[in-house]
């Protein structure tokens, strides 16, 4: 495929934080919502990558919840997430250091039928599409905004390919959820049709899928070359990685982005935040 061209996203908003971007290009914050401040502690702290779960209920609202049957009293996606982004970008929040050239990625995991939720999810997301970066696989084109959205999960991967203008990409789960992403792009020979290769952004596995190392002393050469080449692998058809469950601990974290991994699966910010910024340190270092 030609090189993708890029549209900007000219705005106030554009040239202000045109050399913003987040502090922890790495981090992932994994189920956000069930942080003590959703949204706004990953924000301060710079991930660059934040991950929710949704259903859709019984009157079509996306809701941000794990489970499709406790979803009484539970807040929108667009309450919890859309609306507090917009504000912070409308307002030049100094807290939101994300611009058209490094977005805030929202992970949009979805537990209910994909086929009903995604419909009714673009129709949340057709409401933020100037702040929402879009690609158009037919012209080889991406127009750039500060928030990007990448479907994981449930994700409806056909429907979003016929689509001529996409307001997501798709992370390829582990399982049967993501069959027909996961089979061409990781398991089939090389040749597999451009158009399903354009939709996919990342691939997410189960730490302990592939590895064993736990943090304690130092990994085994197993361990080592099954990372080294799974990482190879994802990275040499320009996608990105990420392990989920992996172990919360210093020694995993250097092991992963010593091996090049794109995204560190973090439900401890704080912690991660202060790992990673002596990590950088120690880098520059050398």
């Amino acid at each position: 495929m030609n090189k993708i061209s890029k549209i900007f996203f000219f705005s106030p908003f554009f040239w202000l934080q045109l050399l913003a971007q987040p502090a922890i290009p790495c981090g992932h914050s994994h189920n956000d919502y069930l942080q003590q401040r959703p949204l706004y502690t990953a924000v301060e702290f710079g991930y660059a990558s934040i991950e929710i779960d949704v259903c859709l209920d019984k009157t079509n609202k996306i809701k941000v919840a794990h489970n499709p049957w406790l979803l009484s009293g539970k807040k929108t996606i667009e309450e919890m997430y859309l609306d507090p982004i917009v504000r912070m970008i409308k307002e030049n929040d100094t807290l939101f250091k994300y611009s058209e050239e490094h977005p805030l990625i929202l992970m949009i995991d979805i537990k209910t039928n994909r086929d009903s939720t995604y419909k009714y999810l673009k129709l949340v997301l057709s409401k933020y599409e100037k702040y929402i970066t879009r690609y158009c696989y037919k012209n080889d084109s991406i127009v750039q905004a500060p928030l990007k959205i990448c479907l994981s999960g449930k994700a409806p991967d056909l429907a979003i390919i016929k689509e001529d203008w996409q307001m997501v990409k798709i992370d390829v789960g582990f399982g049967p959820a993501n069959e027909l992403c996961h089979d061409y792009l990781y398991w089939s020979p090389s040749v597999y049709p451009a158009d399903i290769l354009f939709i996919i952004e990342r691939r997410s596995d189960p730490y302990f899928k592939l590895l064993k190392y736990r943090g304690m002393g130092d990994p085994d050469q197993r361990d080592v070359q099954t990372l080294k080449i799974y990482a190879e692998s994802t990275h040499s058809r320009n996608k990105q990685l990420r392990f989920y469950a992996a172990p919360e601990n210093k020694k995993v974290w250097r092991y992963l982005l010593d091996a090049g991994v794109d995204w560190i699966n973090v439900d401890k910010l704080k912690k991660f935040a202060g790992f990673y910024k002596n990590y950088l340190k120690e880098k520059n270092h050398h």
